[in-house]
């Protein structure tokens, strides 16, 4: 097939126009389903004990490589810029990169690594990775958002789990120096506690329905 055979052509504006139409298209109409399942779950748990019981929502490997893979893509590219700014000389930028690579490197292993994101009890809501703890009072909201558009070329299902603290400026302060530092992307969602849904062995619609269960109030509001 050459460079200006038709069907390279056509194939080429398939895969550019026509897949990424279809991919908006099913996102969109799972956001649709989106409320209907959330009050399926509320149904559900709502006859669920939670006396005594947590509930960790913790990292499907297979799930977070499939998500993160154009991250990953990009950490596998930087150290051949390394390479070659070093070669060149060019100390500083090499200098600088290999340390954008040593950040790059913890988040994606912090991110792929099989642990809790989040363990829910009837006390409130821990987040180890962030290491905060915060009583369902100062809880003010658990969001079901469609993702911002900047984190859009990670795909997945497109849902972001937040919990609203009353006090953002507070949960910030009593994040690790490292946590805080790694959450400031999340901010576009107004909280640090942004969780993406795509890699959890949980639904969103599950998990925020057991905050609300977990709290004992309304708290879970669907807004894809």
């Amino acid at each position: 097939m050459t460079t200006d055979s038709p069907l390279l052509w056509a194939a080429l504006t398939l895969a550019i126009f026509v897949i990424p139409s279809v991919m908006r298209i099913w996102v969109e109409w799972d956001f649709s389903q989106g409320a209907e399942r959330l009050a399926a779950a509320r149904r559900y748990v709502r006859d669920i004990e939670i006396g005594g019981v947590e509930l960790p929502v913790c990292v499907k490997p297979l799930k977070a490589l499939v998500f993160w893979f154009p991250v990953l893509l990009v950490l596998a590219i930087i150290p051949v810029g390394v390479y070659f700014q070093a070669r060149a000389g060019n100390l500083p930028p090499a200098i600088f990169y290999t340390l954008l690579f040593g950040l790059l490197a913890y988040a994606s292993v912090r991110r792929l690594w099989p642990s809790a994101v989040l363990v829910m009890d009837e006390h409130g809501i821990t987040f180890p990775r962030h290491g905060v703890h915060l009583r369902w009072a100062e809880v003010a909201r658990v969001r079901l958002t469609a993702v911002h558009r900047g984190h859009r070329p990670l795909g997945g299902s497109e849902t972001v789990i937040c919990f609203m603290p009353r006090d953002v400026a507070a949960v910030r302060r009593r994040m690790t120096p490292l946590s805080r530092l790694l959450s400031v992307g999340m901010m576009a969602y107004g909280t640090p506690l942004a969780v993406f849904a795509a890699p959890l062995d949980v639904d969103a619609e599950d998990v925020a329905a057991m905050a609300e269960r977990y709290a004992g109030r309304d708290l879970a509001r669907d807004l894809r």
